[in-house]
């Protein structure tokens, strides 16, 4: 059988609420940072990673809400996950206010892109495609920088920068990596 799903990418146009795997364009946050300074956190592009049935849920129990009822279905936070430039990641050039390594000055390291696009061997990255028609370039979402924004930060920049959600086949690879990468192992040296 033949699959219906001819694209990665496909546009929601009568959205009600934010979906997983949903991918945003320019969200800005502030984080405590290592030295407990607050900075801006600038994302060109962001990958919704929370749970869908959780945001189902937070979007169905505030619709019926009313003063006294339980409120414990609300999400206050919604997981996401920074997706860069392809060609800015392999340059090193996708975050001004970390120092990066480059994919091209690290093939000694083994990281040739090919691997990288193929996501083959490194855990903490996944290359997505780019598509045209959304304008959504190739993009690498970097798993080690994930964040929690609020709800209502998300929700007011839905309008105006939701470009696009990941295509049903293209879904379970992205989960199953982050879980991956988060829940892995660490062992010693021997």
């Amino acid at each position: 059988m033949e699959s219906k799903i001819k694209k990665h990418y496909k546009k929601i146009d009568d959205k009600s609420r934010i979906v997983q795997w949903d991918i945003y364009r320019n969200i800005s946050f502030k984080v405590i940072w290592y030295d407990w300074n607050d900075i801006i956190v600038d994302w060109k592009y962001a990958v919704v990673l929370t749970q869908d049935c959780d945001l189902t849920w937070d979007y169905e129990a505030r619709k019926v809400y009313t003063s006294g009822n339980s409120n414990d279905k609300f999400l206050q936070t919604i997981l996401i996950c920074p997706a860069f430039n392809y060609e800015e990641l392999c340059n090193g050039e996708h975050i001004d206010w970390w120092k990066m390594r480059t994919f091209e000055s690290s093939k000694k390291w083994g990281w040739p892109r090919e691997k990288l696009v193929n996501n083959d061997e490194f855990k903490r990255y996944h290359f997505l495609h780019d598509d045209g028609e959304l304008k959504i370039p190739s993009f690498v979402i970097d798993f080690k920088l994930f964040n929690t924004v609020p709800r209502e930060l998300l929700y007011s920049l839905w309008n105006d920068n939701y470009i696009g959600t990941i295509e049903e086949l293209f879904r379970e690879s992205l989960v199953q990596r982050f879980t991956n990468f988060i829940w892995r192992i660490p062992l010693p040296e021997l």
